[in-house]
């Protein structure tokens, strides 16, 4: 792996935590409600569906009599570098009971002003498109994405469809920098992450990945092979994520 100018001492892209969902238990994962009234919800080990190996992780979620927004939250260390995320999920037909799936990164830093910068795409159900959220909370959507289609089954039995999605963020800049959708990569470069929130826990870095279920309904989203980089320069991550993938 290539370096990046002499003395910044740093690799220019590192895999910083790996989670393939295997063992017995799931390794400091936390299912929170985000939003609305949650009747009933599950974050487990799932032995019956893997994407790869042995099990997958497996969020699922009621509603109550209104809308509601239900998340896996994993708390890591704080890094300074980019970051970039990844993560493989695995939807069946009831997916037609959400929203949305949603994909969030966020740094919290005390010592900065305007502390939890934060970076989320997610896939809508209705339109069948990526969004991404700008720094007033918004969400725009994705225009440039050819592949803009996420799998899923017509009906009962007929296994899980499954997509890969990551992203990077520059937090010190506030800015995104890049999505990848299965093989296409998107530049958001010159995008504002979100800023304007006070930090809700001190020091790190954490991610949530979850669905937006619509009322009264329930809705089953399988992770798989979460990912986590620290990275300087895009393109060695780009090589990196390559490498890691298909071998030497």
């Amino acid at each position: 792996m290539r370096r990046t100018s002499p003395g910044l001492g740093f690799k220019s892209a590192r895999l910083v935590h790996y989670d393939p969902f295997q063992g017995s238990i799931l390794t400091d994962w936390t299912g929170l409600v985000l939003a609305g009234s949650v009747t009933a919800s599950s974050l487990t080990r799932d032995s019956t569906i893997a994407y790869k190996g042995s099990s997958s992780m497996r969020l699922s979620a009621t509603a109550g009599a209104a809308e509601a927004q239900y998340a896996a939250v994993k708390f890591l260390p704080f890094f300074a570098r980019k970051l970039y995320a990844e993560i493989i999920f695995g939807l069946d037909e009831n997916i037609a009971n959400a929203w949305s799936v949603f994909f969030r990164l966020i740094s919290e830093n005390q010592s900065r002003a305007a502390t939890r910068r934060s970076g989320t795409i997610y896939w809508e159900q209705n339109s069948q498109r990526w969004y991404y959220q700008d720094s007033t909370g918004n969400y725009v959507m994705i225009t440039t994405l050819i592949n803009r289609h996420v799998g899923y089954p017509s009906a009962s039995g007929r296994g899980k469809v499954w997509t890969k999605v990551g992203f990077g963020i520059d937090h010190q800049n506030v800015l995104y920098d890049f999505a990848l959708i299965n093989s296409e990569i998107l530049d958001l470069s010159g995008i504002a992450l979100r800023n304007n929130q006070a930090n809700e826990e001190i020091m790190n870095t954490h991610t949530e990945f979850g669905s937006y279920i619509k009322a009264n309904l329930a809705v089953n989203v399988w992770f798989s092979e979460f990912k986590l980089y620290e990275y300087w320069d895009r393109n060695h991550l780009l090589n990196l994520l390559e490498e890691m993938e298909w071998g030497p």
